[in-house]
């Protein structure tokens, strides 16, 4: 394992936040996450009122960053008002789209894209394309049954 995606939620009023760890071990409530607005939240309610799951591990960091960017995407984490995540993952940081590109060529095998979504963050703005309804639940089922 190379590192993974884990969901934090806190006890005390629901709210989650998503995030990646890059790290050989899943390090539970060791390590809650780097958001702003959740480390905020742990100033505020305390690291005790935080639960730690894992969502997925990854064996590379490419692979780490287009899971982040799928499990935020997937949760609506962005734009739903329970989460504390405030942009796509870790790659929004950097100006490259290759995680971008890496995550259409994995999971769009067309250009027949039906269901978009588009990322704005300070650096770019980009939309992520699903190609069909057929494509969009294949992904949605082989990281659920995963």
């Amino acid at each position: 394992m190379y590192g993974y995606i884990y969901i934090t939620t806190n006890s005390k009023n629901g709210m989650k936040y998503i995030g990646q760890k890059k790290s050989n071990t899943f390090l539970g409530n060791k390590y809650l996450g780097s958001g702003v607005k959740l480390i905020e939240a742990v100033e505020e309610f305390g690291k005790d009122e935080f639960n730690v799951e894992l969502l997925e591990s990854c064996n590379s960091l490419n692979e780490l960053n287009i899971c982040e960017l799928y499990w935020i995407w997937y949760f609506n984490a962005i734009y739903n008002q329970t989460y504390y995540n405030s942009k796509f993952g870790s790659y929004s940081n950097k100006k490259s789209n290759s995680v971008l590109d890496e995550f259409l060529k994995l999971n769009c095998k067309n250009n027949k894209c039906k269901n978009k979504i588009t990322i704005s963050t300070e650096w770019d703005s980009s939309v992520i394309m699903f190609c069909s309804n057929e494509c969009y639940n294949r992904i949605l089922n082989e990281r659920i049954n995963k």
